[in-house]
């Protein structure tokens, strides 16, 4: 299984990425927003755990050097790129107005502070590490993954519940968000078949029904109980019963290909980094009229200027 692609990977990543820019796009306070918070119930546990899956952590083991090189190329030039991007957007007025140092100042505290969702590649390299150090200092796969499950549970409270005085802990926080670490394991545990699954099993009608109870009660039932020691139980169970469904569901229709969706999922990366451009400028300047317009316009631009980009610089698409 370490070596294989799977195409229908792809086309979960797709569909995954219209979600995270849909809610990005949509106005409303995500707890006060049922669509808002239904996607975001799920979205970015999803990506954790196909990204623990395309991790491939035997390779990494064997061509440690190949791998941070390629990882430095491919994911974090283009992160580093759009920390320099959003910096510059979000403080430009001070640069227009000739106060060059609190410019700069501005700019460091965003790189600090990780703005919006820039986290998500933060939070893949500590992922990353954290998990090197449980393999290599938890003797079984069951310590492992009640680890991992501990310190994602303490990191959810902390986030969510606690209120945050240091701004250490804050930046750690924020940055990180280590409450996704479970899902990043398990989805690195599958692959390497750490945990056996046998996707040429027939999925019972009953389990498929139990997950599908479980995702609408973490999507909609959290949205009304208001209760943030609930959700966090609904937002566990329903995210690792659904991401090992879809792992599932991807090994056994491994070449299940749908062009347009499949194309978003394999530039997911592209798409995630620089679509809150589009937004940031639509909010600006089209605040009521025109807003979602704009944003659906200023998206398939950036389709294109992507694809053009990829073909420019010979990489296939």
């Amino acid at each position: 299984m370490n070596s294989e692609y799977f195409k229908s990977l792809d086309f979960i990543k797709g569909i995954l990425i219209i979600l995270v820019i849909l809610g990005h796009v949509l106005k409303g306070k995500i707890n006060e927003t049922l669509s808002r918070y239904f996607i975001y119930s799920f979205h970015m546990p999803m990506f954790i755990i196909i990204s623990g899956f395309l991790f491939n952590y035997t390779n990494f083991l064997k061509k440690r050097k190949i791998f941070i090189n390629d990882f430095i190329k491919r994911i974090f030039i283009p992160y580093i790129i759009a920390n320099i991007i959003y910096s510059t957007i979000l403080n430009i007025k001070l640069l227009l107005d000739d106060k060059l140092i609190n410019f700069l100042e501005g700019c460091f505290k965003n790189i600090i502070y990780s703005y919006y969702h820039l986290w998500y590649i933060q939070g893949l390299i500590f992922y990353i590490i954290l998990y090197y150090i449980l393999d290599k200092v938890c003797v079984g796969k069951y310590k492992k993954l009640i680890i991992s499950l501990i310190i994602s549970i303490i990191v959810y409270y902390l986030y969510f519940i606690f209120p945050r005085k240091y701004m250490v802990l804050n930046i750690f926080l924020n940055n990180f968000r280590a409450y996704n670490l479970i899902f990043f394991t398990i989805g690195v545990m599958i692959r390497s078949n750490e945990i056996e699954i046998n996707s040429k099993n027939k999925i019972k009608g009953s389990n498929l029904l139990f997950c599908c109870l479980l995702f609408f009660i973490n999507g909609i039932g959290g949205f009304y109980i208001k209760n943030p020691y609930i959700e966090g139980v609904l937002f566990y169970m329903s995210n690792l019963v659904l991401g090992i469904y879809l792992l599932i569901w991807s090994m056994r229709y491994k070449n299940f290909f749908l062009s347009g969706i499949n194309y978003l999922g394999k530039e997911s990366l592209y798409f995630y980094l620089y679509h809150v451009i589009v937004i940031l400028i639509a909010r600006k300047l089209f605040q009521e009229d025109y807003y979602y317009l704009v944003n659906g316009v200023g998206i398939l631009i950036l389709v294109y200027l992507i694809k053009k980009f990829k073909m420019i610089s010979g990489e296939k698409l």
